[in-house]
């Protein structure tokens, strides 16, 4: 849990490379990826299998705080290859999504299945859309 009292967890260079290239694997990173990175650094997630695993590859990091309109021009905008969220963040996408018109969401969720955007991924708990 990350509730309680911090531990320390101690990893060599080779599980850490190890990681990397299983997720470089599983998700056919590139170099010519561009992912756009709104989550915590403070996290698993966020550290290892996004930025880390990004820039052992030779992909693009692009970093934000998280903002539901200012992500969905950015995901829509056919130069960001793929993006990881939490259930959270996408509720929130949708909810957006939900507020525009029928046109604007339309380019959206057109621009969302572009051929550049690869995969979008959600981790740490069930995903209720």
């Amino acid at each position: 849990g990350t509730t309680g009292k911090p531990k320390g967890v101690v990893h060599t260079f080779v599980s850490l490379t190890s990681q990397y290239s299983s997720l470089i694997e599983a998700w056919k990173w590139s170099s010519s990826d561009h992912t756009l990175h709104v989550l915590p650094l403070h996290h698993i997630h966020g550290v290892q299998n996004i930025l880390n695993t990004a820039l052992f590859v030779g992909a693009t990091v692009e970093f934000t705080p998280f903002d539901a309109g200012y992500c969905l021009k950015r995901l829509t905008s056919g130069d960001i290859t793929c993006f990881h969220a939490i259930p959270t963040i996408y509720t929130k996408l949708s909810q957006h999504l939900d507020k525009m018109t029928p046109e604007a969401k339309a380019e959206v969720c057109g621009g969302l299945r572009s051929a550049g955007m690869r995969y979008m991924i959600s981790g740490s708990a069930a995903l209720a859309l």
